[in-house]
């Protein structure tokens, strides 16, 4: 993680630079002028200005949502959508972005960031998230059709993970730790993963489950991949949330009651089956 100090003239803190990575969104240790806090948000009438991520594989999901909400609390959507100058990761919902262009983007395009990655421990004090409106999990897809758990795999095979990921950290002390003989092989994304499944590489692969279903694939078994039983070892889930920032209290609640509402009528369960979407981690 890079940091820079700015010219006192212009701003006086510090602001740490960080990619989206899927367990951590960014780190506290930034520091934001007070005054940038207490400034209020711009007045937009009956409208909410969301900002969207555009490098998801969510994104037309996340935008549904938007628009689910803004109609619960009478608000008309607007959204400024998020493009970044590097290609997108493949079947993935990070955003190659900086902390400084995500606080520029908060105070003067959009009032909430739809599909924050949230992380509690790594949200920078000048954001705060909504609760999840979208849970999601990693699985243990193979080719094989004789498996049914990572410990039936022959000794030596290769399991794919995505690097960084949850599992991929786990997996690593779990074979440290276990005598477990596999041999982990870490991917930068989940389309790698995929690929090296299908053209024989590996015999497993610890994937983020929408990656199994969006961007066209259409699901483990029109892959050719059967879902193996669960992991012997903890493994987060994903949650996304909105992002707002963090003197935003009352327009927080407002959108919590609203995702609130959205799920007790089932229109977020509608949301997820119209887009394809796996069942909602537990």
């Amino acid at each position: 993680m890079r940091s820079f100090l700015k010219r006192a003239a212009v701003i006086i803190g510090t602001l740490a630079f960080a990619s989206m990575l899927p367990q951590a969104a960014f780190s506290q240790n930034a520091l934001v002028p007070q005054d940038f806090l207490t400034n209020k948000r711009l007045s937009t009438g009956d409208r909410i200005r969301y900002c969207l991520n555009m490098s998801s594989v969510l994104v037309e999901f996340d935008r549904e949502i938007g628009r689910e909400i803004a109609g619960a609390l009478f608000l008309e959507p607007e959204f400024f959508e998020v493009k970044t100058p590097t290609d997108p990761y493949p079947l993935d919902y990070r955003m190659d972005v900086t902390e400084e262009d995500l606080f520029i983007f908060m105070n003067r395009r959009c009032d909430a960031f739809l599909g924050f990655s949230i992380s509690p421990d790594d949200t920078p004090d000048w954001l705060q998230p909504t609760r999840p409106y979208h849970s999601t999990a990693f699985r243990i897809v193979t080719t094989r059709k004789d498996v049914r758990a990572l410990a039936d795999l022959p000794a030596s095979s290769s399991v794919g993970t995505w690097m960084g990921s949850s599992p991929d950290s786990a997996f690593r002390v779990f074979l440290s730790t276990s005598g477990a003989s596999l041999r982990r092989l870490p991917y930068p994304h989940n389309l790698y993963l995929v690929d090296r499944l299908r053209d024989g590489t590996l015999q497993a692969a610890m994937i983020w489950e929408p990656a199994l279903y969006l961007g066209g694939q259409g699901g483990p078994q029109k892959l050719g991949l059967s879902v193996l039983n669960g992991f012997p070892f903890t493994v987060a889930t994903i949650d996304f949330g909105i992002a707002l920032r963090s003197n935003e209290s009352y327009l927080r609640a407002q959108l919590d009651s609203a995702i609130d509402a959205l799920v007790r009528d089932g229109t977020l369960e509608k949301l997820r089956r119209k887009f394809s979407l796996p069942p909602q981690a537990q």
